[in-house]
């Protein structure tokens, strides 16, 4: 009785020691709001051009590198600011999940993302990077 005894406590720790490791390498969900996209009536008219390399950390640890010189376009506005798509290709933000994301900018500062597909807005808890662009 003694070995089956000594080697289900061994499976016990391993087993643990399994799920600890599963469990603390899942990624934290990408905290978000729903959010109603409104139309601007100088949509498309309204592109902007990042002005340097911005590094984001999303509130899911992760982070992006936003690229000098990439081009934004206006696509409409939420309640937290104006919503821009790239014009260059899509960008993502990443948690437990990859979402497509646009800007979200109030007054030259990225304040968060819009979350197209979800309809969601997901603000950035970190520093917000100030002067994107020029306004």
């Amino acid at each position: 009785m003694d070995k089956i005894d000594s080697w289900l406590g061994v499976l016990r720790i391993c087993v643990a020691a399994t799920l600890c490791f599963f469990l603390m390498g899942c990624a934290a969900e990408v905290m978000r709001h729903p959010a109603t996209l409104q139309s601007i009536e100088s949509l498309g008219a309204d592109r902007r051009q990042v002005r340097q390399d911005r590094l984001v950390t999303f509130n899911s640890g992760y982070e992006r590198v936003i690229r000098k010189d990439t081009t934004w376009k206006l696509v409409g506005s939420i309640s937290q600011g104006k919503v821009y798509a790239s014009a260059d290709g899509v960008f993502s933000v990443e948690g437990a999940h990859v979402h497509e994301a646009y800007l979200v900018v109030a007054r030259g500062e990225l304040v968060g993302f819009y979350l197209p597909v979800e309809r969601s807005f997901a603000p950035l808890n970190s520093a917000r990077v100030v002067n994107l662009w020029e306004e």
